[in-house]
């Protein structure tokens, strides 16, 4: 999974950088077939060019180790700690899963009134605030569940 956002990454700066080359330096010209295989060929280096890895090995001498036998009480122990992480994945995957019911919802809203507009009805925006406030109460009247380590307490917001 690390492998395909690195890949996203490349390929979405390539995009970027093609796109801002286009923009500076290409916008006003009035070569459209050459503007059009330009970005396409933006397009197509960005598909392919993420694939392409670049590595350099530089060989080091070893340095030499010394010998010398200390004593067991001179090496020093190391406790383990337990350590927080965070899943970028997650994150990555909810933030995207909130954009993406955010964007359906704003499509489902701007379907809905042109469908208004086109059946000669007038559109009314508050007809959606009203819904979304209905939404609000709707969720504060339900169950709300609280987790303690093992044990769930539920209970009911009046």
């Amino acid at each position: 999974m690390e492998a395909f956002f690195i890949y996203i990454a490349k390929s979405s700066g390539l995009v970027v950088l093609f796109y801002c080359s286009y923009y500076f330096l290409l916008r006003k010209e009035t070569f459209f077939n050459s503007n059009r295989w330009f970005l396409m060929t933006g397009l197509a280096t960005s598909l392919i060019l993420p694939f392409a890895v670049y590595t350099k090995i530089v060989w080091i001498d070893p340095i030499p180790v010394s010998t010398v036998n200390y004593p067991q009480s001179f090496i020093p122990q190391t406790i383990p700690q337990e350590s927080f992480e965070i899943n970028w994945d997650y994150i990555f995957l909810s933030v995207y899963c909130i954009g993406f019911v955010a964007l359906i919802i704003k499509f489902a809203t701007d379907f809905y009134s042109l469908n208004l507009v086109l059946k000669g009805k007038k559109y009314n925006s508050r007809l959606i605030l009203n819904l979304l406030i209905y939404l609000k109460i709707l969720l504060r009247s339900l169950i709300l569940i609280t987790s303690y380590t093992t044990h769930q307490c539920i209970q009911k917001q009046n």
